[in-house]
């Protein structure tokens, strides 16, 4: 049993709730004769919903949206669908409709017919892709109101989608790991991340954000393999869950969410009391799912040896952010217990991982671990240990 994902199993579940019906109560104000064509409120729990409600000019219609979700006895007759400037317009739920109008609004007849003013628009039709096992929708293109998340400093910046073959076949390995090794956070995930961006910039980093909430942007521009993505999906996928489970701040921290408390995160913004707390939290869960990967017989040496560098990087920077969060006693008295949950784990985790990571030379490495930096510093194990090959 985790100790720490037991302690918040209940806030986790409250908060998807929770978000499930504030998207509820959006449509409802927008669209009511929509709302009343979905059958259950667990429908709404979707990234690209949350993210039409906080974009200020949608490039994409509700209707579009929620088409997919409702049964398909109650779908309207026609809907009003925006292309994306690729022509491109996905029906969440059912796939996309592929055609030659770029940024244009068309009109879906019946489920099976396209057009616009002059009349039919020829169309294919690709199924909505999911990572094989789970429910998780894999966007390939990157859905047009997403767009507005990859920024940096306020800038738009550009990206480059990442989702070929085996780019997928290393984030597929990934999450059949962390479900092997650490069953208890792989349903945790399953609950709240429902939709994986995969996408290429060095400008940028991973990241998850409430006003997607259920999405994760996974930067593929810092390296691959099933051990890089294992961290990256323990990291993202924990901001996603960490969220639902402290939508009410107020209960863990005693101060305000946004108050500073010294020094700037990996983009250079002045850090505060709850992007600290996510830190901590997301740090822990990376060093438990990295050290299980570790002790497990399912890595070669190879990937252990990477596996032992992330971790001790890992720790070096989880020990920092709770020293940040214990000095600057930010915890509501409903958040101590937590804060000595994540100090106890720290010291557990330190003293089992103190025999895979002893001796690795950890100098040099910038914010995204780099495994070059780190093969330089420290010898590849023998490519036979143990009987298992590389």
């Amino acid at each position: 049993m985790d100790l720490l994902l037991n302690m918040l199993s209940a806030e986790h579940r409250q908060g998807q709730q929770r978000f499930a019906e504030v998207a509820r109560s959006l449509v409802r104000v927008a669209r009511p004769e929509l709302l009343r064509r979905i059958p259950d409120e667990v429908s709404l729990l979707d990234p690209l919903l949350v993210a039409y409600f906080t974009e200020p000019e949608p490039t994409v219609t509700l209707e579009q949206l929620l088409y997919g979700r409702m049964t398909p006895e109650t779908r309207p007759a026609r809907i009003t669908v925006r292309t994306d400037p690729d022509g491109a317009a996905e029906l969440p739920g059912i796939g996309t409709l592929h055609t030659d109008r770029g940024c244009a609004s068309l009109v879906w007849e019946f489920g099976r017919e396209l057009r616009d003013r002059s009349g039919l628009v020829s169309y294919t039709l690709a199924e909505q892709r999911h990572l094989p096992g789970t429910s998780m929708v894999l966007d390939e293109q990157i859905s047009p109101v997403l767009h507005g998340f990859f920024a940096a400093s306020g800038v738009r910046v550009p990206v480059i989608p990442d989702a070929g073959a085996e780019r997928v076949r290393d984030v597929v390995n990934a999450l059949e790991l962390l479900t092997s090794i650490y069953p208890e956070y792989d349903r945790v995930i399953r609950q709240s991340t429902n939709r994986l961006v995969l996408f290429s910039s060095t400008a940028l980093n991973s990241f998850a954000t409430p006003r997607a909430h259920g999405c994760v942007f996974l930067d593929t521009a810092y390296g691959r393999g099933s051990v890089f993505h294992l961290e990256d999906l323990l990291h993202q996928c924990g901001h996603v869950a960490f969220t639902a489970m402290t939508l009410d701040t107020g209960r863990v921290l005693g101060v305000d969410k946004d108050a500073p408390i010294g020094g700037t995160d990996d983009s250079g913004e002045p850090r505060t009391a709850y992007v600290v707390l996510h830190a901590v939290v997301t740090e822990r869960l990376m060093a438990e799912g990295l050290l299980r990967a570790i002790t497990s017989d399912l890595l070669g040496p190879m990937a252990q040896h990477e596996a032992a560098g992330r971790l001790g990087y890992i720790l070096i920077r989880y020990a920092a952010d709770m020293t940040d969060l214990v000095t600057a006693d930010i915890l509501a008295a409903d958040g101590i217990p937590l804060g000595a949950r994540l100090l106890a784990d720290l010291n557990r985790l330190v003293a089992a991982a103190r025999p895979h990571v002893a001796g690795l030379d950890l100098s040099g490495q910038p914010y995204n671990f780099d495994t070059a930096t780190f093969l330089a510093r420290n010898p590849r194990p023998a490519l036979i240990t143990g009987g298992r090959c590389a």
